[in-house]
């Protein structure tokens, strides 16, 4: 069996969950390959398996993700969803369903979503010990995908039709990130002109000539250049004052045994709860699987 990863990772959330998911592709004797969507060109038809993963923008998938996925024209190929987000919202539960029907539409055969919980990259940083937790709830959660992926188990998918509206509605985000391209500034005493928001930019919307930084329209909102810039001067705009900057250490914290300190947030990381401790308990096989995948 050989699969592959497509996946769009602003400031890497996504991607850590494809990375660690291929890992334990690995160890189930299956070849795995990860590409980034901004970098794809064209796509080789000998993959078993294709996998999407993406993170969760006001309960959609990032218009740029379904512009890439249209694009490629993937067919007859059996394909899963994965999403991340910093909360678990059941208006989330319809952000796949244009790519959805998309895929479908190409002959391709739907076998499950999952919902992955990782870190906010915007609005507030969560703390290390929550962080932590999450991320070693998520070993067990990410070996999940790999056996039910790789034995190709099927999960029906419902697409309320309330959740459907409400994230027709939200899809203002994309007009306000069109609209936001405009108040994008860079502080010039900070800067140190590295260049790393221009280089890294998964839609080249920044540029730089004479001294100044040019943002055009194409911004996704993927947080990607305020996050990682190193002397945290980029202004992103009305969000400014949601603005996270400074990567998490996930092979750091994935090992961590932080202790949490209660704090202003706790009502909101409550909600986590259910998910953590479904994913803390060790995942047991219900079924018989496929010993060897090559």
């Amino acid at each position: 069996m050989k699969v592959l990863l497509l996946v769009f990772s602003g400031t890497n959330n996504s991607f850590y969950v494809c990375n660690e998911l291929k890992k334990e592709y690995q160890k189930l004797n299956i070849e795995t390959d990860i590409l980034r969507l901004e970098n794809v060109k064209e796509l080789k038809d000998d993959y078993d398996l294709i996998g999407i993963s993406y993170p969760i923008h006001a309960f959609s998938a990032p218009r740029f993700v379904e512009k890439r996925i249209k694009e490629l024209k993937i067919k007859n190929k059996h394909y899963f969803i994965i999403k991340t987000s910093g909360e678990l919202y059941q208006l989330n539960s319809t952000s796949s369903y244009y790519l959805y029907k998309l895929m479908n539409r190409n002959n391709n055969i739907f076998l499950s979503e999952y919902h992955v919980l990782m870190p906010y990259n915007i609005i507030f940083r969560f703390e290390d010990a929550i962080t932590s937790r999450i991320l070693k709830a998520n070993r067990n959660f990410i070996k999940k995908i790999a056996y039910e992926t790789s034995n190709k188990r099927y999960k029906r998918i419902d697409f309320k039709a309330r959740y459907k509206l409400i994230r027709n509605i939200f899809k203002i985000q994309r007009l306000g990130a069109y609209l936001n391209s405009f108040l994008y500034k860079v502080n010039l005493d900070k800067c140190t002109k590295c260049m790393k928001c221009v280089n890294s930019c998964p839609t080249n919307n920044i540029k730089y000539a004479n001294n100044k930084f040019k943002f055009s329209t194409n911004c996704i909102m993927c947080m990607r250049c305020s996050f990682f810039c190193p002397e945290d001067a980029i202004r992103i705009g009305f969000l400014n004052s949601w603005k996270v900057n400074g990567k998490y250490d996930f092979e750091i914290l994935k090992h961590d045994n932080l202790q949490y300190e209660s704090n202003e947030r706790d009502s909101f990381y409550n909600n986590f709860l259910p998910y953590l401790e479904e994913h803390e308990e060790p995942f047991v096989l219900d079924y018989e699987i496929q010993k060897d995948h090559s």
